[in-house]
């Protein structure tokens, strides 16, 4: 090996447990449990990770990637839940916004029908974890019109 390849290479070690890297050069405190890994299957895993992989422990007993087990349902609710109460927020702007437009008879921002489904969009929101297909994210309430932000 050249003195220039071994300059500039590291050792890495892969702790399951932690789930960290370690390396001597950086390190003081190195787990028991860790593994050695090259630099080339170091940035593999780590490649793997930033698009939604899990290092797990292959039969060998070297880290791989793996995809990452479901959420519980509990998670998967919780989460439908923050993103539904998100939404209605979201939408809690428009709303007000026509109801002053139309008791002050002005032109409205929404059509009539808009509104209307703005409604319904907010109701279904507000039934969505009483859905039988509550909490796939999958089969959520949608609007089937654009909702201007700035609104």
């Amino acid at each position: 090996m050249s003195t220039e390849n071994s300059a500039t290479k590291s050792t890495w070690l892969y702790s399951f447990v932690q789930a960290g890297w370690f390396s001597p050069a950086f390190n003081q405190v190195i787990p028991d449990d860790c593994v050695e890994v090259s630099d080339t299957q170091r940035a593999e895993l780590l490649a793997g990770t930033q698009q939604g992989l899990v290092i797990t422990r292959a039969s060998d007993g070297k880290p791989a990637l793996s995809v990452p087990p479901p959420l519980p349902t509990a998670e998967l609710a919780a989460r439908e839940r923050r993103w539904r109460g998100s939404q209605l927020l979201r939408t809690d702007a428009a709303v007000t916004r026509h109801r002053d437009e139309v008791e002050l008879g002005r032109v409205t921002t929404l059509t009539a029908s808009q509104y209307t489904e703005l409604l319904g969009y907010r109701a279904a929101l507000r039934d969505w974890p009483t859905d039988d297909l509550f909490p796939d994210s999958g089969k959520r309430p949608a609007l089937t019109f654009a909702l201007d932000d700035n609104l």
